[in-house]
């Protein structure tokens, strides 16, 4: 779980989304994420070193938008790391791309 809120924020800063406008975490990173901010030091540390990267906590309220945000993270995680995230981490609506084992196979 750690390796993949790594690569969540990877593609948060490779994204320039600091207002968190264009990519959305899982749920699961998501809680991650919060347990990040609330160690204030280290997410300090995170942000000098890579530039502001905001949480926005009404996200999970914004029902297509979030769908649409979701859908760009795991787009831009494939383009980033030649892999789809797992799904046991990554969930997607059901109506979004649907999320591969290995590239060219579904689940």
């Amino acid at each position: 779980l750690g390796n993949e809120y790594i690569r969540f924020l990877v593609i948060k800063v490779y994204t320039k989304d600091e207002l968190a406008e264009t990519t959305s975490p899982s749920p699961m990173i998501d809680q991650v994420w919060h347990q990040h901010i609330l160690d204030t030091r280290s997410y300090e540390k995170f942000q000098l070193a890579n530039g502001k990267v905001h949480h926005n906590p009404d996200g999970v309220f914004e029902g297509e938008a979030k769908d649409e945000r979701m859908t760009r993270t795991v787009q831009v995680y494939r383009e980033l790391f030649g892999t789809t995230p797992p799904s046991s981490i990554w969930e997607l609506p059901s109506d979004t791309i649907p999320l591969e084992t290995k590239r060219g196979q579904q689940m």
